[in-house]
């Protein structure tokens, strides 16, 4: 399977820093951006994931490159004889070594104490593709000209059903003052290649930019939205950090 991936990690207007962290398959980046092919081996686990610091909070870009990191030290030690049985069990595994390793960071360095982060990401191991979920970063899935979202957001507004609720409170996240983190995960089943890609986001799109606007662009641009959707993000004012992972499923 070859995949083609671009992403960008923009610091919007608004904020100081970028507290965004992106993790390509072969690369991070943070106030940048790649585009590459990968060719997939079923026997070599290939991960990729967009985190988002929580703004406002202590050290937010820390908290987000320390759960990629996590979650890729983790991932890439999985054996070909690992059986799919064991995914779900080492995501959430990772979760709570994510959610140890922030706490332990704050209580060693009082700077660093409160800081917290998102994550979204995706595993493709043995020809499966699987996906973990913490907070508000998003998953989609393109298909046909349709964008459907896979990952439901951690967010008081979305577990409540209260549109009253603004859309950035989470209910749920690594760190942030939090004793308690979950993960969703899930498969994505029958990825077809050329027929399948899949849209990492951070809420500095996705907030701002409306669902109908992103599948426009995708239709519009379905070899690379990403730079189209940047600056429909900055468009908007570029409130937040914006990040977006794109992946193509070539063959």
């Amino acid at each position: 399977m070859r995949l083609q991936i671009q992403s960008v990690s923009h610091v919007g207007y608004k904020r100081d820093r970028n507290e965004d962290f992106v993790f390509t398959g072969l690369r991070t980046l943070r106030d940048d951006e790649a585009a590459h092919e990968i060719l997939v081996r079923p026997e070599t686990p290939l991960f990729f994931a967009v985190a988002d610091g929580l703004g406002g909070a202590a050290a937010g870009e820390v908290a987000s490159e320390v759960a990629v990191q996590v979650f890729r030290e983790g991932l890439s030690a999985l054996r070909t004889d690992t059986p799919p049985s064991d995914i779900e069990r080492l995501f959430r595994e990772l979760t709570k070594k994510t959610q140890e390793t922030l706490h332990r960071m704050g209580y060693k360095d009082p700077s660093l104490s409160g800081m917290g982060t998102t994550l979204t990401g995706v595993l493709i191991f043995q020809g499966s593709w699987y996906w973990v979920h913490v907070g508000d970063t998003r998953l989609y899935r393109f298909r046909d000209n349709n964008l459907s979202q896979v990952s439901r957001d951690h967010t008081l507004r979305e577990l409540s059903g209260d549109q009253r609720i603004p859309p950035n409170i989470l209910a749920n996240c690594f760190g942030g003052g939090s004793e308690a983190v979950y993960c969703d995960v899930g498969v994505l089943p029958s990825v077809q290649p050329e027929r399948d890609a899949f849209l990492l986001t951070s809420d500095g799109l996705h907030d701002y930019v409306s669902h109908r606007r992103i599948e426009d662009l995708l239709i519009q641009y379905p070899e690379n939205p990403v730079p189209y959707l940047l600056k429909a993000g900055l468009d908007v004012g570029g409130v937040d950090n914006i990040s977006c992972l794109y992946v193509r499923v070539l063959e």
